[in-house]
């Protein structure tokens, strides 16, 4: 399979990861770039906890955010304004606390 034709199903999510589109309910959803590619990176490790300097790395591999930044969280409110149906509720982009974030695929998909 070749990387940019990547397409990645979560539930009623498909992420395309080659043409940079989002859809849920076969309804395009807009992302910045670092929005999309923090949600890549939630989808490829779907079911895992990553903590922030997992995501850090993924997101600023050249070391560009200040350590005690709470940027990965701001994107993650960002991303779950557009993507959950009740943002305070989130069914896909779960917290851990103490730990980090984690994507799962909500159980009535």
């Amino acid at each position: 399979m070749i990387a940019d034709a990547e397409v990645l199903k979560l539930g009623e999510l498909e992420i395309d990861v080659g043409q940079n589109v989002v859809k849920k309910r076969e309804q395009k959803i807009r992302l910045t770039q670092r929005q999309f590619t923090l949600l890549v990176f939630l989808a490829r490790n779907s079911g895992r906890v990553l903590n922030r300097q997992a995501i850090r790395k993924a997101l600023w591999p050249d070391g560009d955010l200040y350590r005690d930044s709470r940027a990965i969280d701001v994107h993650i409110q960002h991303l779950r304004s557009k993507l959950e149906d009740n943002p305070g509720e989130p069914q896909y982009i779960k917290t851990v606390q103490g730990v980090g974030y984690m994507l799962s695929v909500p159980e009535n998909s």
